[in-house]
């Protein structure tokens, strides 16, 4: 029970990132699955519930890491310089 319960949450969370990194880099699913699995239908397949493994899960977390979303320029930046 607990290991499917755990399982169900790195999915949730595996999504979750996901599709925040979509919304805030404007990729699309496809191409998202595209560049960091080889299939353009990878997320697609994960909404639906297909499963995944560690490495799975590993190698999409570094990809977001390694490539993160561009500033918006209406957010204020942690430059010192720009507070008075």
């Amino acid at each position: 029970m607990f290991e499917k319960s755990y399982k169900l949450t790195c999915m949730d969370d595996l999504l979750a990132n996901i599709d925040r990194y979509l919304e805030q880099t404007g990729m699309s699913p496809t191409t998202f699955g595209k560049k960091v699995m080889g299939n353009p239908a990878f997320v697609f397949e994960k909404r639906k519930g297909a499963g995944f493994n560690s490495a799975t899960y590993k190698k999409i977390k570094a990809y977001i890491a390694s490539n993160p979303p561009p500033e918006k320029p209406d957010q204020p930046s942690n430059n010192k310089e720009n507070a008075a």
